[in-house]
């Protein structure tokens, strides 16, 4: 019996604490992994290989099914139709609502000011002529527009306030239903690209490659090489002296024998750049250095990991306002947990000094 006869007499489902030992893709997916090895059920019909370990990328496909169907009628689309009370329709035929004129003012602030701040010339240019119109027949996409937006608004009104609107917490909240609902279920080629622009995480690379001949993504694939620039394959040439002996590196170190290894390459050239000359390609080619052993060690708060993160974010947030705003939340805490736990290790608290003046110093609005 699957049931407890709870004192007063009643019956009660006994709980079940989740599994910590399901595949990564079920977890990414937020689904109850079965564990079965080596495919799970889940991964079974939903196309990937299954990744207990870390030889197999998140939501790897087994097979690429290269074919144009389906991306014919994705930049057709047609004008979409207002209302008498001047409310904007969108949808995609499960799901639709109405953008009010707040709404509309915010897809506007969007389109001539927030675009310009989310990537290079490439990525600006397919915003503006594919994937703004894509937004009236995707709702999770138009949503997390809309989200983007009301932060910027936020963030750089003439008295910034971290207090989210009703507004933005409405819509932040509609994307990750909805996103994670497609995710959730098979991926149709016309999913694609708006799924990669909602999120461009690397860890959906597989799942949806922006580089396949159908996406629109394909004409920025220089933008894409630069972030998989190799780092050597071996030794310390390069990396500074403080990361080479907070990371236990040497010249026999590889990325196989050493979890810090790539970032810590990729972070000796991000502090070397000139103050303020920082780009967003250089930036986020050490952020896709951080992959899976990366991440299990951030979560486990280690400390050579939260470090790295925290010197990331020291130069990082000169590229863009909205790491600039995570960095506010995250350099601080991060910060604190390092002098509160690990203030005996004198290789991390000699490192610590140029965060502390870069978290608590005046912030600085510039609208990049």
């Amino acid at each position: 019996m699957d049931h407890q006869i709870s004192p007063a007499g009643q019956k009660c489902k006994s709980k079940r604490k989740p599994s910590r030992f399901g595949c990564r893709n079920c977890k990414l997916r937020k689904l109850k992994c079965d564990e079965t090895r080596p495919y799970c059920s889940k991964c079974r019909t939903y196309g990937v290989y299954c990744n207990f370990g870390f030889n197999v990328p998140d939501l790897q496909p087994v097979h690429q099914k290269q074919t144009k169907e389906g991306i014919v009628g994705l930049f057709n689309i047609p004008r979409p139709q207002s209302t008498v009370s001047n409310a904007i329709w969108v949808g995609d035929g499960p799901t639709y609502f109405t953008l009010d004129l707040k709404d509309q003012m915010l897809f506007n602030r969007f389109r001539y000011r927030v675009i310009h701040s989310i990537g290079g010339s490439g990525v600006i240019h397919i915003w503006e002529t594919h994937m703004l119109q894509v937004c009236f027949t995707c709702p999770f996409l138009m949503h997390g527009t809309l989200a983007v937006a009301a932060v910027h608004e936020r963030y750089f009104e003439m008295t910034p306030t971290h207090r989210r609107s009703l507004r933005e917490s409405y819509h932040a909240s509609q994307f990750t239903t909805l996103f994670s609902k497609r995710l959730s279920q098979p991926i149709r080629e016309e999913h694609k690209d708006p799924l990669w622009a909602a999120a461009g995480a690397m860890k959906l690379w597989h799942l949806v490659n922006p580089l396949r001949p159908e996406s629109v993504y394909r004409v920025i694939s220089e933008s894409f090489a630069k972030l998989h620039q190799p780092v050597p394959t071996r030794g310390i040439n390069g990396v500074s002296v403080e990361l080479v002996q907070l990371c236990g590196l040497d010249e026999s170190s590889t990325r196989e024998n050493n979890p810090f290894f790539t970032v810590a390459h990729g972070l000796s050239q991000l502090l070397e750049a000139p103050k303020g000359r920082v780009s967003l390609d250089s930036a986020m080619k050490v952020w896709s250095f951080m992959n899976n052993r990366f991440v299990v060690l951030l979560e486990m708060k280690n400390p050579v990991a939260l470090l790295l993160l925290c010197l990331w974010y020291t130069r990082a947030s000169e590229s863009r306002w909205w790491i600039r705003i995570r960095a506010e939340y995250e350099l601080p805490a991060i910060r604190t947990y390092l002098e509160r736990y690990h203030g005996d290790n004198s290789v991390i608290q000699a490192l610590l000094p140029s965060i502390q003046a870069i978290s608590c110093s005046a912030r600085v609005i510039i609208e990049t």
